[in-house]
């Protein structure tokens, strides 16, 4: 009996259809072009020194100890000069006072060495406390609303325009300081100095007197009093260019203020008089350099 013919897509002898068997192998040959692309991808990133591929073994390479030195420049921490306290911070702490107030000027004013001394505060000069286009000395003003208002009284208060309310007894309320420019144009003075200076508004003012440092023959009567176009406290008047002038400040220089007055008092019998009100301007300190060790 002859054998019975094959299947559709089957040769003699075969167990499976030729079209499968020549899939399987386009899939193994595709395989194999694959694995060797990757190694080749792989040589190449050896040779050059990238990184090892996902799952190689690396070994450890412990990292070199620290070097106990310090670069040829370095400053030495206990050498840097510290850092400048905010400004709020160094207006809440007043500085150190001059010995030669209390051993020498208030002896030559014929105070008492326990004379109460007032720190009002420190600022730095600009051509307008030196210029008699402005003929003014600006007081800083959050010394003079936190320090200089406590002492004085309530009428003394009022003559220099730092009160608000009269019945309140309320001090002026702070504003943001213009620029001296447009200060000059409110205030009616000019920036040119070959110009004639405008009459201004007639401010009147605390009468003071004003000292720099222990030149006693060099004080000067002069008034303080808050100018309505900036709220700021200031001192002038009359001699005022020859008081700044007999100083020798420069402009950018760093002052203080300090404020000191002798209320009347009765002792054995006796009423001693007050004083007047003194603004006392000194030169501040210059911090000593730090030493490189």
């Amino acid at each position: 009996m002859p054998a019975p013919a094959p299947a559709a897509g089957y040769s003699a002898g075969m167990k499976r259809p030729l079209a499968a068997a020549l899939h399987n192998h386009r899939i193994a040959a595709a395989a194999a072009a694959a694995e060797r692309r990757w190694q080749r991808r792989e040589a190449i990133r050896a040779k050059r020194g990238g990184a090892p591929a996902a799952g190689a073994l690396v070994p450890y390479v412990a990292p070199p100890p620290p070097i106990d030195a310090q670069p040829m420049h370095a400053v030495p921490h206990a050498a840097v000069a510290p850092k400048k306290p905010k400004k709020a911070a160094a207006e809440a702490r007043p500085p150190v006072e001059p010995e030669w107030i209390r051993d020498l000027l208030f002896e030559e004013l014929r105070l008492t060495r326990d004379q109460p001394l007032v720190f009002i505060g420190e600022r730095k000069l600009t051509w307008s406390d030196l210029k008699d286009h402005q003929n003014r000395f600006r007081l800083p003003t959050l010394g003079v609303q936190q320090r200089l208002l406590p002492m004085l009284t309530l009428d003394e208060a009022k003559a220099a325009h730092l009160l608000k309310n009269n019945e309140e007894g309320l001090p002026m309320p702070m504003k943001r300081r213009r620029p001296e420019k447009e200060i000059n144009v409110v205030e009616g003075i000019t920036d040119a100095p070959d110009q004639p200076r405008k009459k201004g508004k007639e401010h009147g003012g605390l009468p003071v007197t004003v000292m720099h440092g222990n030149d006693v023959e060099g004080k000067r009567e002069l008034q303080l009093v808050v100018w309505e176009s900036t709220n700021g406290a200031v001192i002038k008047g009359n001699g005022y260019m020859d008081f700044i002038k007999r100083t020798q400040l420069k402009e950018h220089d760093v002052v203080q203020i300090w404020a000191f007055k002798r209320r009347e008092f009765r002792f054995f019998g006796v009423n001693v008089e007050e004083s007047p009100l003194y603004l006392l301007i000194v030169r501040a300190p210059v911090d000593p350099p730090v030493p490189l060790i």
